[in-house]
């Protein structure tokens, strides 16, 4: 239930310690082929992104490669 999962989030978020470059983008673009190829019709799909900041490794992909790909699936 929530009432369990919540505070287990909250502490194990807690011991998350940044520590090198956030490939922020190119992470999107996998959670999203990942989602769309393991397509559950039953459920609903979502992506919960948690960074402590932009995207600073990344080399191919960029935000405008993640809102195409995100628009390509919506029709």
């Amino acid at each position: 239930s929530a009432n369990q999962v919540v505070p287990r989030f909250e502490t194990e978020l807690g011991k998350l310690k940044a520590n090198g470059g956030t490939a922020l983008y190119t992470a999107l673009i996998h959670a999203i082929d990942t989602l769309r190829s393991n397509s559950n019709t039953d459920r609903q799909q979502i992506i919960v992104l948690i960074s402590d900041g932009g995207d600073t490794v990344s080399t191919s992909d960029t935000l405008e490669d993640v809102i195409n790909k995100i628009q390509a699936g919506q029709s």
